[in-house]
């Protein structure tokens, strides 16, 4: 640092000695460093003045001013030896302090005072004190304040709490601004089940949340949105189960006019198992909407040549069955109508006989029904050898068994029939039961598997002895019956309404698809999913509440004529509504 005097350097410098002898100076040093030779002022560096200091933790209130104290240093500085009269220029005085971290609530603002801090400069003297000048700037301090921590309260009002949802944690820094999310929450409704012109009323949707503290830096304010909860419904599907089922039956015979037309069938009257029907004009009018199941059947007064039926809906063809030389059917096809739609049926023959062209009045139907939507309710695989599980219960003759992951009944007789029964009742009275079939190379003659709907096995019949044991489709190598037990009745057993006793068939494909269903008097047996037999047995006879389900298997092998063992099943399952 120069060494001057009066703001100005010196050209000279002298000293008296003890003795009194004044001596004139050449040159000064520090230490041994040249600070003055009476030419050019040579300089010394003071090293930097340091300080640190503390200020301790407030506890601050929500909506309180923060009153930092004054920080205060203390720091020591080497003595710097310049010549007399000398001044000394001293650097800028630095301190670093940290403030410890004020916890402060929501919409507090933090004050902090200035940062001083405060240095002791020792005077430097070098032979004769000469009085000067030090300049000494206004000591600063650099510190950093630490994160504050920032409670939000929030407030979510939540009527029904169905969901919830998390606002992740957001980290601010000084200067910033928060941009705090909407919180959302996601909720999972239940589809309802709805009938017929019923109302869903569905709860309020609400979401709750959990917000973590967010934090910035002191000084800064945090503005905070209002929680809000927003979440996702499920729309149920209500499909309106408000199709009214409706039927006509033909009233009167009614002859076409010309052979290879189509004529509109005519003369009809509501089937009285269908009361709702709405008939106009010799047509179906829909009543609600939905999917529908159309049936028809066109019966003829004589036999001769060719004929079919065809559906029509709003006047367009929609279904037309084969040509026979019998009763043309039509049987389960499904469309969508809606209200006021307008159904139709037609007939056509190839007989120029006029006599063969008459319609007649027994066996001759339009229908339509709504589609009902059948659930799981029994299957088994039968995989492995030896009894049945406990989901089975047998009774008759024998006791079927699985062998090869197949139900089989080879060792039971021809009769009593041989049963296995599914362990509990369906919940409804339409039934469904399907299988696979399994000729495993036998190619049976008259042993015969079979599936059974609307039994009650347990039941000690007073009449019609047998018919306990439900309407059973069974099939052989050949031949088919659809039919109940009646130990009575020729052969033991009586068909259902407009079915033969037996009826020949092709050998079903290995693996084909057997289904047995009971809706309502009706009762339909698939192949595959093409019908082989369809008729109706009284409520009075099978009476619908019976509700056991399950498959038959006889062994006529030992029986003269008999020929080999049955085939097997596989892959048993039941459906109801």
């Amino acid at each position: 640092m120069p060494i001057f005097q009066n703001g100005k350097a010196p050209v000279a410098m002298r000293y008296i000695d003890p003795a009194g002898v004044e001596h004139h100076v050449v040159a000064a040093y520090l230490g041994d460093r040249l600070v003055w030779d009476g030419t050019v002022p040579a300089s010394v560096t003071a090293p930097r003045m340091h300080g640190a200091g503390g200020v301790p933790l407030p506890s601050v209130c929500a909506a309180a001013t923060l009153d930092a104290p004054i920080l205060s240093g203390t720091g020591e500085m080497l003595v710097p030896l310049p010549g007399g009269g000398g001044g000394v220029s001293v650097p800028l005085f630095a301190g670093d302090a940290d403030v410890l971290e004020p916890l402060i609530g929501g919409s507090a603002a933090i004050r902090p005072s200035p940062i001083e801090g405060t240095g002791e400069l020792h005077e430097p003297g070098i032979g004769t004190e000469v009085p000067g000048v030090v300049i000494v700037p206004t000591a600063t301090g650099a510190g950093s304040i630490s994160t504050p921590t920032v409670r939000v309260p929030a407030t979510i009002e939540a009527p029904v709490t169905e969901g919830s949802g998390i606002v992740s944690e957001a980290q601010v820094t000084a200067g910033a601004a928060l941009a705090v999310p909407s919180g959302s929450g996601t909720g999972e409704v239940l589809t309802p089940t709805v009938t017929a012109a019923a109302l869903v009323d569905l709860p309020l949707m609400a979401g709750s949340g959990a917000m973590p503290i967010p934090t910035h830096a002191a000084g800064y304010s945090v503005e905070v949105p209002a929680m809000e909860g927003s979440g996702e419904m499920l729309v149920p599907s209500v499909e309106a189960a408000n199709l009214v089922p409706a039927g006509i039956v033909k009233s009167g015979t009614q002859s076409l006019p010309s052979s290879n037309n189509w004529h509109q069938v005519t003369g009809w009257v509501v089937d009285s198992a269908y009361p709702d029907t709405t008939l106009s004009s010799n047509a179906i009018v829909v009543d609600g909407s939905g999917s529908a199941v159309l049936s028809a059947a066109v019966a003829w007064s004589q036999a001769n040549g060719n004929r079919q039926c065809r559906i029509k809906v709003n006047g367009v063809v929609v279904a037309t069955s084969a040509a026979t030389t019998g009763t043309p059917t039509i049987t389960d096809f499904e469309m969508s109508l809606a209200p006021g739609d307008v159904v139709t049926l037609e007939a056509y023959t190839t007989t120029g006989f006029s006599f063969a062209r008459g319609i007649a009045v027994s066996g001759t139907f339009l229908r339509l029904a709504a589609v009902v939507p059948m659930y799981l309710r029994a299957q088994d695989t039968f995989d492995g050898d030896g009894p049945l599980s406990s989901n089975w219960i047998t009774t008759g003759g024998g006791v079927l068994e699985r062998v090869n992951g197949r139900l089989d009944g080879t060792n039971t007789p021809s009769v009593p029939l041989s049963y296995a029964w599914w362990h509990e009742p369906m919940p409804s009275d339409t039934q469904q039961v399907e299988c696979v079939v399994r000729w495993d190379g036998r190619n049976p003659e008259h042993s015969a598997c079979g599936l059974v709907v609307r039994a009650d096995p347990f039941q000690d019949p007073v009449t019609n002895p047998g018919a306990q044991f439900g309407v059973q489709f069974s099939w052989t190598r050949g031949i088919m019956a659809l039919y109940y037990e009646d130990y009575d009745a020729p052969n033991g057993f009586v068909p259902v309404t407009g079915v033969p006793q037996y009826v020949t068939t092709s050998k079903f494909p290995e693996g084909a698809v057997v289904t047995l269903r009971a809706e309502g008097n009706l009762y339909t047996a698939r192949v595959n999913g093409v019908i082989m037999l369809q008729g109706t047995v009284a409520s009075s006879v099978i009476p619908f509440s019976r509700r056991w389900v399950g498959a038959t298997i006889q062994n006529d092998e030992l029986v003269s004529g008999g020929g080999g063992p049955p085939g097997r099943i596989d892959d048993f399952r039941a459906l109801t509504p």
